[in-house]
């Protein structure tokens, strides 16, 4: 399993915790592990900034369903070094981690036109359902769905920077998670 695809399924691990609401708690993932829990944003990346060379991605994942959306947010900041190759596998056992591993799969250190034309992406069973020049349009996509299109994953191809990583801030758009055989709704 590559780093990616550990991280992804680490993040499964922390679904239940999510749900239960856990407000100004981070925690941060990398190397296959939840490797601890922060008060603060700013504490959570500066753990990222103290990991070792060896790992090139890490997550730090807000625990808590955070709205302004149609559908509860689980968010989740992606740290990447820059130079990192992308993931290798698309595989993963949780539909949402998948979900991930194509954005990850989208992201580049140095965007493409198109990436900086349309930068908003959704994504939903493995595949990009639509790439939007603003917000707003992706917002109307989610809002107007029929059925709702929960869950869903938008994120934007402009990465962040917090040198020596790219940062791209995941959001899942859900109404519940399910953990291996346990549904957790919100």
């Amino acid at each position: 399993m590559d780093e990616y695809a550990a991280n992804y399924a680490a993040l499964v691990s922390l679904y239940g915790e999510w749900a239960q609401g856990k407000p100004a708690r981070f925690a941060l993932v990398a190397g296959g592990a939840v490797q601890g829990f922060y008060r603060t944003l700013a504490e959570a990346r500066s753990g990222v900034q103290a990991l070792p060379q060896s790992l090139s991605h890490a997550l730090v994942v807000a625990l808590w369903p955070r709205d302004g959306w149609r559908h509860p947010r689980l968010a989740v900041d992606s740290h990447r070094r820059l130079g990192s190759a992308p993931p290798t596998t698309m595989e993963a056992r949780d539909p949402l981690a998948r979900d991930f591993l194509v954005a990850e799969q989208l992201r580049r250190d140095n965007p493409t036109p198109e990436d900086l034309s349309t930068p908003y992406v959704l994504i939903k069973d493995g595949a990009v359902l639509g790439r939007f020049r603003r917000v707003t349009q992706a917002r109307q996509v989610v809002d107007a769905a029929l059925p709702p299109l929960a869950p869903v994953l938008f994120t934007s191809l402009r990465p962040g920077w917090i040198a020596p990583f790219t940062i791209m801030v995941l959001q899942a758009l859900v109404e519940k998670l399910s953990r291996g055989e346990m549904e957790v709704s919100t």
